[in-house]
């Protein structure tokens, strides 16, 4: 599993230098200010599609991996009728999206106002960010992991082109534009090399829109999550937009762009190995097993990496922004955190979605989701973007709580010591890395040499977790890459 990790994490942070490129081109053009307001638009994209895509993305992990196993022409049927349905929902969105940017843009916010005329470029990136996670939960279903991360880098290589050719003419406008483009060949692309060798199938005759009851009940039943989730974010974003200015929401998505690279890696298996897994898996008791393997794992990967961001936040962000962002340096640890409780909490609750426990998955998501609305309503207010913080980490903990004691309740099941005894450390290691980190910030040697001491003395420990199967895979995967690309391959055949 570790091994799996390593590869699908090397593969991810490639895409993530990438993505660097793009961020720091977007940074240097566009300046805190058109930063922050490209963080509420993005949220604003992300909460149209995300609900006119009925939940397809995580429908498609959670119904066509058991197909692959015996029934391939099924799994390329019900393939064609989900992508079907969604260029058929995306497509509508797009039009009432240009409608009302076009005719009522006060509908958007009368923060957003002075942004109407970005806001309808972006409205025709939808069709990208809606079938980016749609063929990644496919490929992954396919079971090919490794071309399933490859497709997040050829993405990240469209979202860097974008902002190459697109910022330095037209700013903000001209990245959404350049985006809309090349995303939209790269999606028509992927979509046809996927399916290339099944175009004959007879699935082709079949009504383009018919899906399997269980389909249209997971994805209704989901539908209310699917609007909640990214608008609990964007009112987040919104808010500080509103409350105090943009340059402020602009701060703080230096640090939630911090923590997001954090997610990007370490969070890197989970959609191409872990989930596609635990549902192939035939009971509760196996897929709590994996979730275990994989658990301990990512906190080995967390405790070796991620104290590195928070003992040097201001390099982190000076790095992947530019100097005018370094005041955002002090929340990093904040949201850092917020990302790596939902890592962990992922992991356990898609145990309860590959269970089909629908109805509890969705209420306590939406007791978590109105959770953070509530908290972010009352601290942001007083407390600005630690307030932001506080709400969103309220939620992943809720989150997070409810999985572990229905789990324990239900069916008696827990993680194992190891994980726990993992957890706890990783805790006041990250805990003692945040602090240090904003304690420590000077740029003298000194100051740098204590934070480097304080890395060495708190991860060595971490070795005393690592089985010898892990030592091995690590091993094996210093020794080089090759034939990972073999296995998706035999995986596939």
């Amino acid at each position: 599993m570790l091994r799996v990790l390593l590869t699908t994490g090397g593969i991810q942070a490639l895409a993530l230098l990438l993505l660097f490129a793009r961020t720091k081109i977007l940074a240097w053009f566009l300046g805190p200010e058109m930063f922050g307001a490209m963080a509420v638009i993005d949220k604003l994209v992300t909460t149209i599609a995300g609900t006119v895509a009925l939940s397809l993305p995580l429908a498609a992990v959670r119904f066509l991996p058991p197909l692959w196993d015996g029934d391939r022409e099924g799994f390329y049927s019900l393939l064609r009728r989900m992508a079907s349905l969604l260029a058929m929902l995306v497509s509508l969105a797009v039009v009432v999206t240009l409608g009302v940017a076009l005719s009522r843009p006060s509908l958007f916010g009368a923060g957003l106002l002075p942004y109407r005329g970005i806001i309808v470029v972006a409205s025709l990136t939808l069709p990208v960010v809606a079938f980016g996670p749609f063929l990644q939960s496919a490929v992954a279903a396919h079971m090919q992991p490794t071309r399933s991360m490859l497709l997040v880098l050829a993405h990240a290589c469209v979202v860097a082109l974008a902002a190459l050719i697109g910022a330095p003419f037209k700013g903000l406008a001209g990245f959404y534009a350049g985006y809309a483009l090349f995303g939209s060949v790269f999606i028509v692309w992927a979509l046809r090399r996927f399916t290339r060798e099944h175009r004959n199938s007879r699935s082709r005759r079949r009504l383009a829109l018919r899906l399997p009851p269980g389909v249209w009940k997971f994805c209704f039943t989901m539908l209310s999550l699917a609007f909640l989730t990214p608008y609990a974010a964007l009112y987040v974003h919104y808010k500080v937009l509103t409350t105090f200015d943009a340059t402020t929401a602009g701060l703080m998505q230096a640090a939630i762009g911090i923590s997001i690279a954090v997610r990007f890696i370490l969070g890197a298996g989970h959609a191409v190995v872990v989930t596609p897994s635990i549902y192939r898996a035939h009971t509760i008791a196996a897929r709590m097993a994996l979730a275990d393997v994989y658990q301990s794992a990512l906190f080995v990967l967390a405790g070796v990496s991620v104290p590195l961001l928070l003992l040097f936040p201001e390099f982190a962000v000076r790095t992947l922004y530019s100097g005018s962002f370094t005041s955002g340096a002090s929340f990093v640890a904040l949201f850092v955190a917020v990302e790596l409780l939902g890592l962990f909490n992922l992991t356990y609750s898609t145990i309860i979605l590959a269970s089909d426990r629908l109805r509890f998955y969705l209420l306590q998501n939406l007791a978590a989701q109105l959770g953070m609305l509530l908290i972010a309503w009352l601290t942001i207010d007083r407390y600005g973007v630690v307030g932001a913080a506080i709400a969103a980490f309220a939620a992943q903990a809720m989150l997070l709580a409810g999985t572990l004691l229905h789990l324990r309740l239900v069916d008696g099941l827990r993680p194992r010591a190891r994980v726990w005894a993992l957890a706890s450390y990783l805790t006041i290691f990250l805990v003692a890395a945040g602090l240090a980190g904003v304690a420590l910030s000077g740029q003298g040697p000194l100051f740098v040499g204590a934070r480097v001491a304080l890395y060495i003395v708190m991860v060595a420990p971490l070795l005393l977790f690592l089985t010898p199967a892990d030592r091995g895979d690590i091993g094996r995967l210093v020794g080089g890459w090759r034939g990972a690309l073999d296995q998706d391959s035999r995986a596939s055949a």
